[in-house]
């Protein structure tokens, strides 16, 4: 029960319902126990009304939804038995709760129909056949007079994670994020933002990456339909002095608003708060140290927990054949809230969901000119490192280039963003085993149209999340139309076959 409720705190669910036989045998108080102690671990506060008990064997059965049980129905539930894992699932479809987007839910047992139901059911299996296994060693062992000493024998659990959990997006407040299709302008609405002459600059981290082009060329597209001017576009380059003197540059412009990729977490934090004052600041990513709710309109950011998780996977299904295999993470050192929620989802899936895995070595990065030099590091300090998760796919060209003069092509590679030399490995079946790719066109989007709702003055859009997807070498050419925009180059299709 502590593992399944780990699971869902880590994957931004808050409100979390159990299920639990209404009995007072041992393992229902144990149950309840783990599933307190991880939300005391993680600072969620205890609610009765989460706790469910239902009574096996009364002939009428009752939906545990039905009642005004909750003040809010909890995103997520856990069932605490095979039976109550049937029950709950049973009564959230006779309530119309699809799962998991409307709920979540954990199951508990040792059925084998869990990984065909649709949708696959996340379940903490029992290891019934080990437990029989044990029970018979014990009573052959009595049965030929060997003294037994008293004891409790805890058998493990395995923990499967499946398509019955969803990863609830978050921002830097807590905020649940605003799906972009939920954005909307209506006829009046566009009517006054055609009339209204209004004018937005766009200051970027750097512009030499198919994310940044494509976010460009989106804010462009929507805005322009609104008939909203682009009045300038800033190049940072990485320089968070080069971007602090560009936001002054675009201060003298007078923009209604401007929409920001941040370069660090410091030193640009103060001028992107001064500006917050004159016009609106929609940021894109990441919010700077120092900048609280008020200090900008709204945060757009693909959904980082995923990222995070999908590149977890990615290594994860890649050796999940093989035993004793050794990871390093080559983590951003920076602490952005939304790149640190990323590296920490990539380790707890590989910690959780693999067993067969072992983080042997965790090293921070703070400038990408630096990962060359911590890669090569890592691997001298741990020679059997077979994998390695790196952050986003810029650092981990440099982690290719520093595995490449040591001769260590062997390394499985995961890693996040999709862009054009990190997808010509893939294509050559070279280190990098798959991409948790965002859509910057549909970020891009997204950010314009929050952009649109600022200029109208309409509120609740704090954070806006967009789905990130996963892109293996078999899919690349495919994806590579549908997320960069234009047909794959000839040498991506040469290796489809990897």
């Amino acid at each position: 029960m502590f593992r399944g409720t780990r699971h869902l705190i880590r994957s931004g669910h808050k409100s979390i319902g159990i299920l639990l036989e209404d009995c007072d045998l041992l393992n229902c108080q144990e149950r309840l126990a783990g599933y307190q102690r991880a939300l005391e671990e993680y600072k969620v506060p205890f609610d009765k009304k989460l706790v469910c008990r239902v009574n096996l064997y009364r002939q009428e059965e009752e939906n545990i939804f039905d009642k005004a049980r909750f003040d809010t129905l909890p995103s997520a539930f856990i069932a605490s038995g095979n039976t109550l894992t049937l029950k709950l699932l049973k009564n959230a479809d006779d309530y119309g709760l699809k799962c998991p987007d409307d709920i979540s839910i954990v199951g508990f047992g040792d059925d084998e129909w869990s990984g065909i139901f649709n949708p696959s059911l996340t379940i903490l299996r029992q290891d019934t056949a080990g437990t029989a296994k044990r029970a018979v060693e014990v009573m052959m062992k009595i049965m030929k007079g060997n003294p037994i000493a008293p004891t409790v024998v805890r058998m493990p659990i395995g923990f499967t994670v499946r398509k019955s959990t969803r990863v609830i997006n978050r921002g830097p407040f807590g905020e649940i994020a605003v799906p972009p299709e939920a954005i909307l302008v209506d006829t009046a609405e566009e009517e006054y933002l055609k009339k209204g002459q209004f004018k937005v600059a766009i200051a970027f981290h750097c512009m030499d990456t198919e994310w940044s082009r494509l976010q460009e060329m989106a804010i462009r597209d929507t805005l322009a339909r609104y008939n909203v001017q682009v009045v300038a576009v800033m190049d940072a380059n990485f320089n968070a002095q080069l971007q602090v003197t560009q936001l002054d540059a675009l201060r003298m412009q007078k923009p209604d608003a401007i929409i920001g990729v941040p370069v660090d977490e410091n030193i640009t934090a103060g001028k992107f708060k001064e500006l917050s004052r004159l016009t609106k600041m929609i940021l894109i990513g990441n919010i700077p140290q120092g900048i609280d709710q008020n200090d900008y309109y709204s945060c757009v950011s693909v959904n980082e927990r995923e990222n995070g998780q999908n590149a977890g996977n990615i290594l994860g299904e890649y050796f999940k054949e093989r035993t004793h295999i050794k990871l390093g993470l080559l983590n951003h050192g920076l602490p952005f809230h939304m790149t640190r929620q990323r590296d920490n989802a990539a380790e707890q899936v590989l910690t959780e969901n693999y067993t067969n895995l072992q983080i042997v070595s965790r090293k921070n990065f703070y400038q990408i000119q630096n990962v060359y030099d911590t890669c090569l590091q890592m691997m001298r300090e741990h020679p059997e490192i077979s994998g390695l998760y790196v952050s986003w796919e810029r650092p981990a060209m440099e982690a290719i280039r520093a595995l490449r003069a040591l001769g260590r092509t062997d390394v499985a590679i995961s890693t996040v963003d999709l862009d054009l030399e990190i997808a010509a490995y893939m294509a050559r079946g070279e280190m990098v085993r798959g991409i948790s790719a965002q859509r910057p066109y549909e970020q891009g989007e997204a950010a314009a149209m929050i952009t649109i709702q600022a200029l109208l003055g309409k509120k609740g859009y704090k954070f806006v999340g967009v789905q990130p997807v996963v892109v293996y070498p078999r899919e690349l050419t495919r994806y590579w139309r549908e997320i960069i925009r234009k047909p794959a180059p000839e040498f991506l299709k040469l290796h489809k076959s990897h």
